[in-house]
């Protein structure tokens, strides 16, 4: 029996939750009371959120038990993507990864083409672009799927901070210009920033994820797949560059 799912003094930003923007997040540590009160200590189960957001049921599930089946759904992209990456975790070449990045993003010889797609100049100012363009390619370079869906995940959190849309709101509006230009350009570095600070809470996962999971990743991605290209547009929650990655 549950006494309480007060959690007063929780701080998401200190755990895996505080590494991906994405809107109305449960709260981790009362999803796991809630399974642990219906599992019961059981040692095998099979868990299906088929409306799983950004993760927090299942990989809850996976802290409770990692040789749980999981199971989920979401006809969001990026719910995919980042419930993907918490359950996936990164690999042990990540700090080697993260250097290489670094390499190619801080190179001013690093050649890389310029993302285009129809009105991106309404959503992006054109320097945000060259930028965010470089970091689309500095992680394509990397050869673990692991690491890239992490990299992807942690693009899209500086996606939505550097786009003209209001950050206050996952709905489209755009900002007002004095305030476009105001945006002071710290993509490159925040990007950085944003990866060393947190792929250690992406070390312990490492979940096998099962054909079903996969399967419903794949086919929900490839609906919105812009011209057979890596590079998508997503616009149901907020204005986003979006990733097919391969899997």
């Amino acid at each position: 029996m549950i006494d309480t799912i007060e959690f007063d003094s929780y701080k998401k930003k200190n755990d895996i939750y505080g590494t991906a923007m994405y809107p109305a997040v449960m709260v981790g540590p009362v999803q796991k009371l809630l399974l642990q009160e219906v599992l019961k200590g059981k040692h095998s189960a099979r868990i299906m959120d088929p409306f799983h957001g950004s993760g927090t049921a299942l990989y809850e599930a996976f802290e409770i038990n990692p040789k749980y089946e999981l199971y989920g759904i979401d006809i969001n992209p990026l719910a995919n993507l980042i419930t993907k990456a918490k359950l996936q975790g990164v690999d042990a070449n990540i700090i080697n990864d993260i250097e290489i990045i670094k390499m190619h993003i801080f190179n001013k010889e690093t050649s890389y083409s310029i993302v285009s797609f129809t009105n991106i100049n309404k959503w992006f100012r054109k320097d945000v672009i060259e930028d965010l363009s470089k970091i689309k390619y500095s992680i394509e370079q990397i050869s673990s799927q692991k690491n890239r869906v992490f990299f992807w995940v942690m693009m899209s959190n500086i996606i939505r901070k550097y786009s003209n849309t209001r950050s206050s709101t996952y709905k489209l509006h755009i900002k007002k210009q004095e305030q476009i230009l105001a945006i002071k350009n710290n993509v490159l570095s925040d990007f950085i920033n944003l990866i060393e600070k947190n792929y250690v809470f992406y070390l312990k996962a490492s979940k096998t994820l099962p054909f079903f999971f996969y399967l419903q990743l794949l086919l929900n991605s490839l609906t919105l797949q812009y011209n057979g290209y890596i590079f998508l547009v997503y616009y149901l929650y907020h204005i986003r560059l979006g990733f097919l990655d391969q899997f």
